[in-house]
This record gives structure tokens, sequence and C-alpha cells, in this order.
């Protein structure tokens, strides 16, 4: 998958958002489990990082949920 510059410019624009906010939301799995085309597929035609995040929050929302009640079943 080719990657348009401002599409790239946007990922790394979300990649520091995500280090930036690593322990919080999920950023975590962008950070550790996310390449760019997949980042790119996701946030589709996201032209600002404002619009990214809300392209890509439902699925990092989700992947912490999933987690946290992982978490929580394995607690007595």
């Amino acid at each position: 998958m080719t990657i348009s510059t401002k599409t790239q410019e946007v990922i790394d624009q979300l990649r520091a958002h995500a280090y930036k906010h690593y322990e919080h939301n999920g950023w975590d799995f962008l950070v550790e489990a996310y390449e760019d085309y997949e980042i790119a597929d996701v946030i589709g035609n996201a032209t600002t990082l404002r619009g990214a995040i809300w392209k890509i929050m439902p699925t990092l929302k989700m992947k912490n949920e999933h987690r946290a009640e992982m978490k929580a079943s394995c607690e007595f």
C-alpha cells in the first residue's frame, strides 16, 4: 500500500500523540502493534490529527475495554 505524503504526516502526528498518551485509553496499542499502512487503513482520508484521532479512537477504545475485561476476569 502506498501512503500519500499528507497521510504520512498525519500518521507521524498520530504516533507522536500516541507516545505522549501511551498509558491512556489504549494508545499503547497503536505504538506497539500498528504499522503505518494499518493506521492509514483505519484513518482513511483524515487530513488532520483531530480527524485521525476521531477515526481511530473507537478501535483503540474497543481493544482497551477488551484488555480491561480480560484483566478483570483474571483477578479474584
